[in-house]
């Protein structure tokens, strides 16, 4: 089962108050998917479709992280970001169950990250 929750504040701040708390706690991440890098791959430029979003300039971002600890992969991590609001989903590994400790420390970052902003949810 995967579980989610939405933060006020840019991708960027997210991501890294999420992967501080990962390696105070032993955990390692792996970028195994990102959304700008793979547009910057592409041949067209500023020709190419934009998403849903709307926007004349493209601020949408996608990332995908691998989490490692302890000689196994507790999960991932997805961050989807657009403006300054982040969605972060941690997943379970495709073999198991989602490891509690690192769901733990994940929403503990993500409590820091918001705290003082309003409108976010958990699901």
């Amino acid at each position: 089962m995967s579980v989610s929750a939405t933060v006020d504040g840019p991708w960027q701040s997210v991501l890294l108050d999420v992967l501080r708390a990962m390696h105070r706690e032993g955990f390692a991440a792996r970028r195994t998917f990102d959304l700008q890098l793979a547009r910057k791959s592409l041949r067209h430029g500023a020709r190419e479709p934009r998403p849903h979003h709307g926007t004349a300039r493209f601020t949408c971002q996608y990332l995908v992280l691998r989490v490692d600890g302890g000689g196994r992969s507790p999960g991932s991590l997805v961050f989807h970001g657009f403006e300054r609001t982040t969605r972060v989903t941690l997943l379970p590994p495709v073999e198991g169950e989602l490891e509690q400790r690192l769901a733990a420390v994940v929403f503990e970052a993500l409590e820091h990250a918001r705290a003082g902003a309003g409108g976010n949810d958990v699901a």
